[in-house]
């Protein structure tokens, strides 16, 4: 299908995205971790974020669902092996 492209993210191929903001730090951190702000801030308009659980801590486990404008939910688990607030968060699943 033109204009599609799909990636397997796995051990061997990690995807690392980067982004610099003219934002302060601490509300970047609050952006990624605060879940009534995660789901405008990360999704497509219109998202929600009706289930949400993160232990934000190295080795502690994250849990959401986003539930696109479409209706669909979109479920995500891992783990963050780096945590370092407010400057480094690292996230490890699908």
């Amino acid at each position: 299908m033109a204009g599609k492209h799909e990636v397997a993210v796995t051990p061997d191929h990690p995807l690392e995205i980067t982004r610099t903001l003219d934002a302060p730090r601490e509300l970047v951190w609050q952006m990624w971790t605060e879940p009534q702000h995660l789901a405008p801030w990360w999704g497509p308009k219109g998202s929600t974020l009706p289930v949400w659980t993160a232990d934000l801590r190295p080795g502690g486990s994250y849990h959401f669902t986003m539930r696109g404008p479409d209706g669909n939910d979109y479920w995500n688990r891992g783990v963050y092996p780096e945590v370092v607030p407010p400057k480094r968060l690292v996230k490890e699943g699908a």
